[in-house]
């Protein structure tokens, strides 16, 4: 019986402790409860709060962008204009064809007018050996 008495006694001391947290978790968590219902309106507020600076950020990065984005397309269109301007001086490759053309002609003229005073060169040394060889004398 006393082992019977022990099992009663132990069983009801399991219980009534059983029991004990069961209401520590069940106030805790009405505290909790509790403590939402009191911070609600904070959360609200601060969650507009943010959202209005989120908001007021979103747009002045979106003014930022859009101004480095309007100065770069006019920074390029004004590099454009420049390249265009030093192109339209440049010849074309028509213009440059040609030029080759009039250059191998003009080497050509050059070639036979050197060959044409070759000759000469001989007879201007021979007559300023003699004039030198008179004046030695």
């Amino acid at each position: 019986m006393n082992f019977n008495l022990l099992q009663i006694l132990l069983s009801a001391l399991a219980g009534g402790l059983v029991m004990f947290m069961f209401n520590r978790i069940a106030r805790s968590l009405d505290l909790g409860f509790a403590k939402d219902e009191r911070t609600e309106g904070k959360i609200e507020k601060v969650d507009s709060l943010a959202r209005a600076s989120i908001a007021r950020l979103e747009g002045e990065l979106r003014h930022t962008v859009d101004d480095i984005k309007s100065s770069l397309i006019m920074d390029l269109k004004e590099r454009v204009t420049r390249v265009e301007e030093t192109i339209r001086h440049l010849p074309s490759g028509e213009q440059i064809d040609k030029l080759i053309d009039r250059l191998g002609l003009v080497e050509r003229e050059v070639g036979v007018v050197a060959a044409k005073t070759e000759g000469m060169s001989d007879m201007v040394r021979t007559i300023r050996d003699h004039i030198l060889e008179g004046e030695r004398r």
